[in-house]
């Protein structure tokens, strides 16, 4: 009887059976024509034929998808956030340049002009192009509030920049300007003042190694008529004491130094997960808010719990949480702060005098602090 020839014995059976998705080389042995000739190569079970790349079946890599490159912060989820080594600032002097933006929510122009006017008494003032804008809950457009930001780093003969309120916008801002300001502030670093939604900004200084000031914004300056102690760190100084806090949880150790990182609680929360995150490892962290019901405080910090942001936090600093008061069910944001952060292990003080409240005393963000089990916050380092 004649010899049936194999079905796969042909290339047309080898293309036949890549039309099927059932490539004949992975069904045991089979033969294939040798290039040279009627001579036959046999394979084993899983091997590719000789001419498979001429025929086209090797399988074609993954395509990768194209992605920003990402700035110096979180670049997945599950990886540490690191800051370069924070390095002195030179100190302002009488006659310096200030950049003043608005960078989040729009201003009101008499209180913006009382407190350029304070500047203006110590300071050359150099107005942001947006900073009396408006765009509905905005002081402008996206681009033109980034390029307030962009044009204040960029200008060397500018050695401070100093937001005029917070409200809400920066984070719009960080996916596609962050790492740009960061390039920028490595070249000429400079410092920056503000705090609530420019917490969101001071976590870019932070990740460029730039220190930073959370302080009073400069409508603050025009309605409190300046703020002494607020151009004595800018000038150099280091912050004086804070003492009589209330100590809610003592660490083993009488006294707990670190690098100050914090600021506006919400802020902190919203970037988590994102290439702007705040590093938190080994720091005394700083937190405040304001118009938070206390549920949503506990959610902030159970998530920053869940997160790992404060694994290695050394201590906690509590400022002004103003009108976070208590809804019907009673609970208040004491209570909440007491139970969220009583089970990390490490100090807790509570009352410290910055935030929302009638006055905010200034900090350094990246300098280093010591905190005492007696409720006394001691700053080793200003901005130099």
């Amino acid at each position: 009887m004649r010899r049936q020839p194999h079905r796969h014995r042909g290339r047309s059976g080898l293309l036949r059976q890549l039309l099927l998705r059932r490539p004949p080389w992975r069904h045991g042995r089979r033969a294939l024509p040798h290039r040279g000739g009627s001579r036959r190569r046999h394979l084993r079970p899983g091997a590719l034929p000789p001419d498979a790349r001429r025929l086209g079946l090797l399988p074609r890599p993954p395509r990768r998808p194209l992605r920003r490159a990402p700035h110096r912060g979180r670049a997945a989820t599950g990886q540490a956030v690191t800051a370069r080594a924070f390095a002195a600032l030179s100190p302002l002097r009488p006659g310096d340049a200030v950049a003043v933006i608005s960078p989040s929510g729009p201003v009101d122009h008499a209180e913006l002009d009382a407190g350029v006017a304070h500047h203006e008494g110590r300071y050359r003032v150099r107005l942001g192009a947006s900073a009396r804008g408006r765009h509905g809950f905005l002081a402008g457009h996206d681009d033109a509030r980034a390029a307030d930001i962009t044009a204040a780093l960029e200008d060397r003969s500018l050695r401070a920049v100093h937001a005029a309120r917070g409200g809400y916008g920066l984070t719009r801002l960080l996916d596609d300007h962050a790492h740009r300001w960061i390039e920028l502030l490595r070249r000429d670093p400079k410092p920056l003042v503000g705090f609530s939604d420019v917490t969101a900004l001071h976590a870019v200084w932070s990740l460029a190694g730039v220190r930073s000031i959370h302080g009073a914004m400069v409508l603050a300056l025009g309605r409190r008529g300046g703020d002494a102690e607020l151009v004595s760190v800018l000038e150099g100084a280091t912050p004086e004491p804070w003492t009589g806090l209330a100590t809610w949880s003592e660490g083993p150790a009488p006294s707990v130094r670190g690098r100050a990182m914090g600021g506006n609680l919400s802020l902190l929360a919203a970037l988590q997960g994102t290439a702007s995150q705040l590093p938190l490892q080994d720091s005394v962290l700083f937190l405040e808010d304001v118009g938070e019901a206390p549920y949503r405080i506990d959610r902030m910090l159970t998530s920053l719990r869940s997160s790992g942001a404060l694994r290695g936090v050394r201590a906690v600093v509590l400022g002004e949480f103003t009108r976070c008061d208590a809804r019907d069910d009673g609970v208040t944001v004491e209570r909440v702060l007491r139970e969220r952060l009583s089970t990390l292990g490490v100090p807790v003080l509570a009352g410290a005098p910055f935030g929302h409240g009638e006055h905010h005393r200034p900090w350094v963000q990246g300098a280093e602090v010591t905190v005492r089990r007696d409720g006394v916050v001691v700053f080793e380092e200003g901005l130099s």
